[in-house]
């Protein structure tokens, strides 16, 4: 009697192996997802995101940071900014950018990508008690930055759009003591003057994909 029982308990546990087996196969544990950011084609993974974000393709002014700079030099020849406009990038984890300091507090920052071309511009200094003797000179700088990316334009148009673009905000500000926005298109790009008790910020910026163009 004990070779029958000896078979039917192993015919038993050869059926419950074969069950589980099956189990398995149909239940497959949960796969743990990679949270780990994945480098796109090409590039080469890293974790700072600075550095990804550097990566992003922008729109940019057609012309190098160095060839702007000597433009610029070439402009402003004769007055108190000759040869200030020195464009030596340096890189940051959000992009690679050069920063001169001019006379009257005015400030340039230029943004540029990793072929050392011209991405933006940022002009700023303070809107103390000296608000508009700094003014004259900030339109005298922004005049020429403006010839250096339109050089189809004559100095006096370039000098009326900016005396417009400026005067507006400035203005108003000085009479309602409020934030103040004044925008304006030329060639390319976008010319956005802001002016608040923090300061004044002066952007320029391709008009292709910029904010502060509306879409149609």
């Amino acid at each position: 009697m004990k070779k029958p029982m000896l078979s039917a308990l192993t015919a038993c546990l050869i059926l419950i192996a074969g069950c589980n087996a099956e189990s398995e196969k149909a239940e497959p544990k949960a796969a743990v997802p990679n949270t780990e950011d994945v480098a796109p084609i090409g590039h080469t993974q890293t974790p700072n995101h600075g550095q990804a974000a550097k990566l992003i393709k922008k729109p940019n002014f057609d012309i190098k940071a160095e060839d702007y700079g000597n433009k610029l030099n070439e402009l402003l020849a004769n007055t108190e900014f000759a040869a200030m406009t020195v464009t030596k990038v340096a890189e940051g984890d959000s992009g690679d950018a050069f920063i001169i300091d001019y006379p009257h507090h005015i400030s340039l920052t230029g943004e540029v990508n990793e072929s050392g071309v011209l991405e933006a511009l940022i002009y700023t200094m303070p809107s103390n008690e000296q608000l508009e003797k700094s003014g004259a000179k900030l339109s005298q700088l922004v005049t020429a930055s403006l010839l250096a990316l339109n050089p189809e334009l004559s100095p006096s148009e370039a000098k009326a759009k900016v005396a417009e673009l400026l005067d507006h905000a400035f203005s108003n500000y000085i009479l309602q003591k409020t934030h103040q926005r004044a925008i304006g298109v030329v060639g390319e790009g976008v010319y956005v003057c802001e002016i608040s008790e923090m300061g004044v910020r002066l952007l320029i910026e391709p008009a292709e994909g910029s904010r502060f163009i509306s879409k149609k």
